[in-house]
Order: C-alpha cells, then structure tokens, then sequence
C-alpha cells in the first residue's frame, strides 16, 4: 500500500516530500524480509491458525454447559 500510494497517488494526497520519505522506507524495510522457502512460511501460518483456533473463548459444549 505504501508504494502503491508513493507512486500512483503522488498529487492526490501526498506532498513530493511524503512520497519520498515513504519510498525510502519501503527501500530500507524490503530487504529486512527473510529469505526463506514456501513450506516453512505454511508451516508457520498452519501454527498460527492451529494457535488462534485454540484460544479464547470456548463452546457451551467444550465447556460441558450444553
């Protein structure tokens, strides 16, 4: 979104300044994202949705109410 809007919305909303600032950050923060195969980003997503479906509130059946 960040270069979307630094590069295709220039004169709608952000000065030339702005869009700069936000093209060198979007330079400086891409190169921080780690390298790493698909299998090990779905392991991670697979854990985390695995973790979300774990937590908070539970059934009145899986609480023995129902």
């Amino acid at each position: 979104m960040v270069v979307d809007m630094a590069i295709h919305e220039p004169s709608s909303r952000l000065s030339e300044r702005e869009r700069l600032r936000l093209l060198r950050t979007f330079d400086e923060v891409v190169p921080r994202i780690p390298l790493r195969s698909l299998r090990s980003m779905e392991n991670e997503l697979s854990t985390l949705r695995r973790a979300r479906r774990a937590s908070g509130r539970r059934s009145l059946a899986e609480r023995g109410i129902a």
